[in-house]
């Protein structure tokens, strides 16, 4: 894994003009939100292959713009990697962590003559954590399809 695509101390000066205050080491916080963000299906492709982060990027554009090979996208109003990793890093500081595994129990209550047993069935669906509005919107504009950007139709007949 690589590094982050920003620091500990802009993540404050990001969180505090928010009114957020961190609990969390923000250093901490921003390496555990990049291990998030750059597992995401980004547009375009590295650079180059064996570069440790997503970004910089090729063939990738924003808004029909092709953004430089060069460039980790920071625009406003989405399309901003290091938003998205900021407010990843917030969501863990708050424990919303995207990586984590939701409790998968039920509980489920029986009536048994004069008795009242409960028994806890667990399940195993690997259901995984909600993942932030305010991650998504930052990503908007840079992650691909599920099918790798390629859009197809089907007519019948």
């Amino acid at each position: 894994m690589g590094t982050p695509y920003s620091t500990g101390a802009e993540l404050t000066t990001y969180a505090t003009a928010r009114g957020i205050t961190l609990t969390g080491d923000p250093d901490v916080l921003m390496v555990r939100a990049h291990d998030y963000v750059d597992n995401s299906n980004f547009i375009g492709t590295k650079t180059d292959p064996l570069q440790p982060n997503e970004w910089p990027r090729s063939d990738a554009y924003f808004n029909g713009i092709l953004i430089g090979d060069t460039v980790i996208p920071d625009y406003s109003g989405g399309g901003s990697v290091i938003a998205m990793e900021f407010e990843t890093a917030i969501a863990i500081d708050q424990g919303n962590d995207p990586l984590a595994v939701v409790d998968n129990s039920i509980k489920k209550t029986f009536d048994k003559v004069d008795v009242i047993e409960t028994e806890v069935e667990y399940i195993d669906q690997g259901q995984e954590a909600v993942v932030s509005q305010k991650i998504t919107r930052a990503a908007s504009g840079l992650i691909s399809a599920a099918n790798n950007g390629i859009r197809f139709a089907v007519f019948n007949g």
